[in-house]
């Protein structure tokens, strides 16, 4: 158990194997268990989904904690050059996102009811 809290390049490739498949059942299997756990408890399913959606997020902060502070704590050294990188790729994203909706509904012509 002790292996599984190392940071991901020091421990074995066939743990680091194990631990993104852990995480992958976690994403299909934790949703789904909370809710059919709360369901009777707690009769709005927005909120059963939040707590379901917290509760995946802390099981996968605990399998990645070291690595996400250790990068966390790159990023906020260097805060300044990170942010205008990532402001930079947000804004091209965006914008190629634009192009390709544009290029799609002028080949099929029909789009959605919400868009007309």
């Amino acid at each position: 158990m002790k292996s599984l809290f190392k940071y991901t390049e020091e421990r074995s490739k066939v743990v680091n194997i194990i631990i993104c498949i852990l995480s992958f059942v976690c994403l299909l299997l934790v949703p789904g268990l909370v809710t059919l756990l709360l369901d009777k408890i707690i009769k709005n399913e927005m909120i059963v989904t939040l707590i379901s959606n917290i509760i995946l997020c802390a099981i996968l902060y605990l399998l990645y904690f070291k690595d996400l502070n250790k990068e966390f704590n790159i990023y906020k050294g260097d805060f300044k050059n990170n942010f205008k990188k990532g402001f930079k790729i947000y804004v091209l994203g965006f914008m190629a996102m634009i192009f390709f909706n544009l290029l799609i509904v002028s080949f099929l012509k029909n789009i959605s009811s919400n868009e007309e």
